[in-house]
């Protein structure tokens, strides 16, 4: 419903909003992944022919190095957080994706896809 606005009643809270000493808003914005604050790890990951065409039109991240292999496939290392946005974003590819690093990472999509299947019986 565009345009519905769920706000009833606003009244003052009587308290002032203090400011931070300094606000830094890279910590928060990073990427397209969505606003996530926590410790970027290095994560590798690497993607099928039939995704390499839409991924390299894509503004992924501002840290992806991506290596073109023989075989058409691509291979791409980035720092980020492990936000619950970047593991979707990783589970939407399916099959056309395998998690090299880090672990944690793989061990996630997996369960991800193995959750997926197990609420079609």
């Amino acid at each position: 419903m565009a345009g519905h606005c769920r706000v009833s009643l606003v009244e003052p809270a009587g308290a002032r909003f203090e400011k931070q000493a300094r606000l830094e808003p890279v910590g928060w914005l990073q990427g397209a992944f969505g606003h996530w604050r926590g410790k970027a790890v290095r994560v590798r990951v690497l993607f099928e022919r039939e995704v390499v065409s839409w991924l390299r039109e894509q503004r992924m991240h501002p840290s992806p190095v991506s290596q073109l292999r023989s075989d058409g496939r691509l291979d791409v290392s980035l720092l980020v957080p492990l936000s619950p946005n970047f593991v979707s974003w990783v589970v939407g590819f399916g099959p056309r994706v395998r998690v090299v690093e880090p672990k944690g990472l793989a061990k996630k999509v997996r369960a991800e896809h193995q959750a997926a299947v197990a609420s079609e019986a």
